[in-house]
């Protein structure tokens, strides 16, 4: 937790989840109450959730790339100038790759990935 917050530190991002949380970080509160409790200090957007909804073909739409959610997300929010992606997936979109950081499933965000990123 001490390198999300020291990321959030040094861009003063606003904070916004993916769709992908399951069980008990699921839901209204979701994986935003679960990072409260674990110690996080930065803020989260308003929206802070991407959408969980259905395509028109009918598939979910978690099983879309992560960076297709984060792009509509932006779409809907054009007042956000600079962001990070912090993830273990490696979907995003080309454009997106600058603002990448790529984390581990198990050991999460590492001092050397959360000192590297830069804003955009």
């Amino acid at each position: 937790m001490a390198n999300l917050n020291a990321l959030w530190a040094h861009t003063r991002c606003q904070v916004v989840s993916s769709t992908w949380r399951l069980g008990p970080y699921r839901g209204p509160d979701g994986c935003r109450a679960h990072l409260r409790r674990l110690g996080f200090r930065g803020r989260f957007h308003r929206d802070w959730r991407t959408r969980d909804q259905v395509e028109s073909d009918g598939r979910g739409y978690e099983d879309r790339p992560r960076g297709k959610q984060i792009r509509d997300w932006l779409v809907v929010h054009p007042g956000v100038p600079t962001y990070a992606i912090v993830d273990d997936d490696s979907d995003m979109l080309h454009e997106q790759m600058p603002r990448y950081v790529k984390t581990g499933y198990e050991l999460g965000l590492g001092a050397r990935m959360s000192s590297a990123w830069r804003p955009c």
